[in-house]
């Protein structure tokens, strides 16, 4: 089942970095939505973008159809997705459009709908798992241990 089609946009060449709110008001028009995928096409990159954002050349945008759509679920899916192309070739023409939007992604299901509360509950679980190794490793107790510092 393929949840995404790559939505071309107007392509600008300053740094993704920049932030949206300081950019000039006539720039605005040329950012991308925010709680989207950017897809670079040579090198197959994907990320999460959680705020508005410029894009370079060769970069799709992933617009989620699902209306529930946040940072977890588009970690799953990037994974997914990471897996399908991985017997892509780097900078050949496998990422032209046309080649995918045949790429198809499994995603569990239930009821014949994709699970997204199962999707956001692993990836959670994953997290926990992490934070839960690296109190282990550090020996840290609980925030008032005296090694611990919270970032800031």
């Amino acid at each position: 089942m393929t949840i995404f089609r790559p939505q071309t946009y107007i392509a600008v060449d300053w740094p993704v970095f920049l932030k949206y709110s300081a950019c000039h008001p006539k720039l605005q028009e040329f950012l991308n939505p925010g709680n989207t995928i950017s897809f670079g096409q040579d090198t197959a990159t994907l990320f999460y973008q959680k705020d508005p954002y410029f894009t370079g050349d060769k970069i799709k945008i992933l617009i989620p159809k699902m209306s529930k759509f946040n940072e977890l679920i588009a970690l799953y899916i990037i994974t997914c997705m990471r897996k399908a192309f991985a017997n892509f070739s780097w900078g050949s023409s496998s990422f032209n459009e046309n080649i995918i939007n045949k790429v198809s992604i499994l995603l569990p299901t239930k009821d014949g709908k994709v699970d997204y509360e199962l999707i956001e509950n692993y990836i959670k679980s994953l997290y926990k798992q992490q934070v839960n190794t690296l109190f282990k490793e550090y020996n840290f107790k609980n925030s008032k241990d005296k090694n611990f510092k919270r970032h800031k």
